[in-house]
């Protein structure tokens, strides 16, 4: 049985369809805190098994004939907190026998970080100690969290792509690309005590406007500001702008065999559907 924890999160509903692509539905189980909302995945077939990773007894029924369990990482901040409820699960995997534990972590883990970050290396030395064969996800962050749709639609329609990254090169990578990588490793053997660093393809904020002009055929402007005109992504930008995110790595491609999304299919996949009427509002205040 392979079991996905926080499976009604939105990378755990992507990792479970993908799973689905490679084994039947009665090999799958999902933990969920709430399993009202997890009667999609009973639809198909799925055992739900309600967990919290604040509650240590409910992991001991969760991964009763688990043989696999991937280890979403909670959304808490606070490191202590975090690494608290990572720990829950380890401990019932480790006494219910679990035969592997893959772990989504973070790009730098394997050094001690400053600040949230460093509950994935916490957990990463944990993991190595407890005795169960694993496998680390170190996951950039998402494409869909550094470029928004809203982003992109903004910087179109202004013709301006606003950054304080200068030409540092980013490692992002999509959900969906990232969910089939998990996926793979649930799924097959051979990943055991590995780390796996990844990365998709890298890409600058120059080259940003350089992608969403050819793909509109619009004039878009590079704009270096102030990080704090960026709101909420001053602070992944400040990260990108510091280097850290430019390891770069072929692991995600090794483990879903094709090159991942990058940039300029990205921003088609996004703006595709409105690339018309973007142009328009473009050409309209222009005019204006």
């Amino acid at each position: 049985m392979i079991l996905v924890t926080a499976a009604t999160g939105e990378f755990g509903n992507f990792v479970v369809r993908k799973l689905l692509k490679r084994v039947p539905p009665e090999k799958v189980a999902v933990a969920v805190r709430n399993p009202a909302k997890a009667h999609h995945f009973a639809a198909q077939g799925i055992t739900v098994r309600r967990a919290d990773y604040d509650d240590l007894q409910s992991w001991f029924p969760a991964v009763v004939d688990v043989d696999r369990l991937l280890l979403i990482s909670s959304p808490e901040f606070d490191v202590e907190k975090r690494v608290a409820q990572h720990l829950r699960v380890i401990d019932a995997a480790v006494a219910l026998r679990v035969r592997q534990i893959a772990y989504t972590s973070f790009i730098g883990a394997d050094t001690p970080r400053p600040g949230g970050f460093n509950a994935h290396y916490l957990t990463e030395r944990v993991l190595e100690r407890c005795g169960i064969a694993y496998t680390f996800l170190r996951n950039p962050f998402y494409t869909e969290s550094v470029l928004p749709k809203e982003f992109l639609e903004e910087s179109v329609r202004k013709g301006v792509v606003k950054s304080a990254a200068g030409t540092h090169p980013v490692n992002t990578a999509t959900r969906a690309n990232l969910a089939e990588a998990a996926a793979v490793v649930l799924a097959t053997d051979g990943h055991e005590r590995t780390a796996c660093d990844l990365t998709g393809p890298p890409w600058t904020f120059p080259q940003l406007a350089a992608s969403l002009a050819r793909f509109t055929g619009l004039p878009i402007e590079l704009r270096d500001v102030p990080l704090e005109e960026l709101g909420p992504m001053a602070f992944v930008v400040e990260l990108i702008a510091e280097g850290y995110f430019e390891r770069n790595t072929p692991h995600l491609e090794q483990l879903i065999g094709r090159r991942p999304i990058d940039l300029d299919q990205y921003v088609k996949n996004v703006l595709g559907p409105m690339k018309d009427s973007l142009v328009r509002e473009f050409a309209r205040a222009a005019t204006e």
